[in-house]
């Protein structure tokens, strides 16, 4: 009996690391967008801590919240020694003890599992944890409908190396709902050529005319800027990645101002 990626910490993390050439496009994002000394940062959906671990060991204090206890338990037992909390429980509340932070940082895609009202409630409570001027980095998906010709499809897979055998994580898109936007994707992870983990899960796909409508519903969060990852640094080929920054204004004259270029950033003037 095959149990899902998710119930395996390790394994998930084996099969998903964080990825070096990432991490040097979040802190590039970072120093680009955020306006203040960067002293803390928080992953909302951390897992079993992998970007946790890379934000510690450059110096920062690290808060991580994840709904499962054993991935809460794992990210603990790996950041002994550092700076952190880690609390279980929804991204759409985040909860920590007395708590403001200088950056958020949520680039797995998770936030793409989220209906679009758990989306909203998620960045209201961000911006709730966010200093002023403290910055949120959102990787969002979209797909290239042009390339769904023939559904299912495997989008994408990756081999690793596991001591003696071979680890193989794949990808499938099993069907698209174009007046959702959403679609419908299965994760299998083999062993030794044997089923290990087997996930279904429905993506929902953004667009920046709903992360504007997103915005004006949080007041205080601009949108300030946005990175398409090319197709060789995406998930696969038919599944784009952007990575959008948002950032906490301190006043509601900049609140006001910022809106303005958001608005000239979305009609890409």
């Amino acid at each position: 009996m095959y149990r899902t990626l998710y119930e395996d910490p390790l394994l998930y993390e084996q099969l998903r690391p964080t990825d070096p050439n990432d991490v040097q496009t979040v802190l590039s994002l970072l120093g680009s967008h955020c306006d203040r000394r960067i002293e803390s940062v928080i992953y909302p959906a951390c897992g079993p801590g992998g970007w946790l671990i890379a934000f510690a060991q450059l110096g920062y204090r690290v808060f991580g919240n994840d709904s499962s206890a054993e991935m809460c338990k794992v990210a603990l037992d790996r950041l002994a020694g550092y700076d952190c909390q880690i609390t279980q429980g929804n991204m759409t509340s985040l909860s920590f003890a007395p708590c403001s932070v200088d950056a958020a940082v949520e680039i797995s895609g998770v936030v793409c599992e989220l209906s679009r009202s758990d989306l909203v409630s998620h960045m209201r409570s961000i911006s709730q944890l966010l200093r002023a001027r403290g910055v949120y980095i959102l990787c969002l998906q979209d797909v290239d409908e042009r390339c769904l010709t023939q559904l299912p499809t495997r989008s994408w897979y990756s081999n690793i190396e596991a001591g003696d055998r071979i680890e193989t994580i794949e990808y499938f898109i099993e069907a698209f709902h174009r007046r959702s936007r959403s679609i419908r994707m299965r994760r299998d992870v083999y062993s030794a050529g044997h089923l290990r983990a087997r996930d279904f899960y429905l993506l929902r796909m953004y667009d920046e005319t709903e992360l504007k409508a997103f915005r004006d519903s949080i007041p205080g969060l601009s949108l300030v800027a946005s990175l398409t990852l090319g197709q060789d640094d995406a998930l696969c080929n038919l599944i784009r990645e952007t990575y959008y920054v948002f950032r906490k204004q301190s006043s509601m004259h900049e609140f006001a101002q910022l809106s303005l270029e958001g608005n000239e950033l979305q009609s890409g003037s």
